[in-house]
């Protein structure tokens, strides 16, 4: 059984990990890491959804203009067209600009043995942490954040 890491520590590792799935994830088994991609997760269906809402929402609106339109014609009132014409181009820039405000996802830059590499040297130096935590813990004294970067440093040199 492993300890759970503290929460700051967790926070950190979810942050810094680059790890885009929770299987990929180093500290994958603890109770907090996953709580945390949950709740990312849930933010991300989230935003899709209202994102979805609003062009579905647009797109109505575009499919009222055109039916307006045919009964414009019908009755042959060209005035009425022209506002209808207007209203529609209106609402296209609209959708343009709501489209173009959601940037596209960054390439991918890393090839796969850089991130593992950086995976295992970050899960090798959050266990160091972990292992200095526990030392403390034993010996009933606070963490000491600078100590352990010191020692971390020394060990890494």
């Amino acid at each position: 059984m492993t300890i759970p890491l503290d929460p700051m520590v967790a926070l950190g590792a979810c942050f810094t990990s680059s790890s885009p799935s929770l299987s990929n994830h180093p500290f994958k088994d603890d109770p907090t890491i996953q709580y945390l991609y949950t709740l990312s997760l849930f933010q991300q269906q989230i935003e899709t959804f209202n994102k979805d809402t609003l062009l579905k929402l647009i797109d109505l609106q575009l499919m009222e203009c055109d039916r307006l339109k045919t009964i414009a014609c019908s009755l042959e009132q060209p005035v009425f067209e022209e506002a209808i014409n207007v209203a529609k181009s209106r609402i296209l820039a609209i959708k343009r600009k709501y489209e173009d405000s959601f940037a596209p996802p960054a390439p991918a830059s890393s090839t796969a043995s850089k991130v593992n590499k950086k995976n295992d040297t970050y899960k090798a130096a959050m266990e160091f942490v972990v292992g200095f935590k526990q030392k403390k813990v034993e010996q009933k004294k606070r963490m000491d954040w600078v100590a352990c970067l010191k020692e971390g440093e020394d060990l890494k040199s």
